[in-house]
């Protein structure tokens, strides 16, 4: 008998007939082992691009708010800046004028009277000597 792998001849052997099968087995498993890691690594990238997606539209949708928001912000600091490179005339504030009477007592021609100088106080006599004796 011969090997359907290799060609070479096989005895008939009980023993290496079990060997034989067993490696087919084996190899059937290995084969099984590797189609599940691969179906469970597509799976995990399909995970992954789903998960990338969804942060996408989420950051879009921030940037899409902080636009917003920058030229609100933008539109706010550019009034400001117009009021004060260029502000508003101040409104006229009304002079009210009371012809009750002049505010100052009216002199009759004679210069009010001048109080006459006072003497100024002595200045202390100094007390001689050492202060700390």
């Amino acid at each position: 008998m011969y090997c359907t792998h290799c060609g070479n001849p096989v005895a008939d052997d009980p023993a290496a007939a079990a060997e034989v099968e067993a490696a087919a087995e084996t190899a059937g498993a290995l084969e099984g082992a590797a189609e599940s890691t691969a179906t469970a690594e597509v799976e995990i990238a399909r995970i992954n691009a789903d998960r990338d997606v969804t942060l996408a539209k989420i950051e879009k949708g921030i940037l899409e708010n902080m636009t917003e928001a920058q030229v609100a912000e933008d539109a706010v600091k550019a009034d400001l800046l117009d009021q004060v490179l260029e502000p508003s005339e101040p409104e006229p504030v009304p002079v009210v004028v009371d012809d009750a009477g002049p505010a100052e007592p009216e002199l009759d021609g004679e210069p009010p009277p001048v109080l006459e100088d006072s003497p100024a106080p002595e200045p202390a006599a100094k007390r001689g000597g050492n202060p700390w004796w």
